[in-house]
């Protein structure tokens, strides 16, 4: 009796465990990524700078932050979501207009949403918002309460990625492409 009771106590340990494991994404609970917004993006440009080829070159950034009223046109968010979601955020744009290129850091104000903010950038964000040009690629991903959105070359994008990824500890979440050149819809 006591070796049926230990068998059933073993499967049910065993398939709780199997079937725990198989809840697909997981929130991260902490952040693995620290330091101020600052820190975080220089770290990101620096470790992407390391693997680009002379083409992909970073062109010059300068810094600066988006507000509620801007929101929309910066990071994909309308007001009320910024509002609601947005705790911090840091912008490096291409300090040339004609440069399809920018980085955009958004710190959420809870953990549990990163993964539902980056959705709702990815689906806001304009691609397209440069006068007469374009990105070659707009890629998303995050890391606990961290969303990364950058626009740039396909070069620069696998950089981006790989040392956002990298920074993260491998914790992240999403890491799509969003946009590409071939997505461009006619300028009217």
């Amino acid at each position: 009796m006591k070796k049926i009771k230990t068998i059933i106590i073993a499967v049910v340990l065993v398939t709780s465990l199997i079937f725990s494991g198989c809840s697909g994404d997981k929130v991260a609970t902490e952040d693995t990524l620290d330091g101020s917004l600052k820190d975080i993006m220089t770290s990101i440009i620096d470790g992407a700078a390391e693997s680009l080829s002379e083409e992909d070159v970073f062109p010059d950034f300068f810094d600066m932050q988006s507000s509620a009223s801007d929101a929309l046109f910066n990071l994909g968010l309308n007001e009320d979501e910024f509002t609601e979601y947005v705790e911090d955020n840091l912008i490096n744009v291409a300090m040339l207009a004609v440069i399809p290129c920018e980085l955009v850091l958004v710190k959420c104000k809870d953990i549990a949403d990163g993964p539902k903010v980056a959705e709702m950038m990815k689906k806001g964000y304009d691609p397209q918002k440069w006068i007469e040009t374009m990105p070659e690629v707009s890629y998303i991903i995050g890391s606990g309460s961290y969303i990364l959105l950058f626009s740039g070359t396909a070069g620069q994008q696998e950089a981006v990625e790989k040392s956002f990824k990298d920074l993260a500890g491998g914790n992240t979440f999403l890491g799509e492409v969003f946009f590409t050149e071939d997505d461009a819809k006619p300028i009217e």
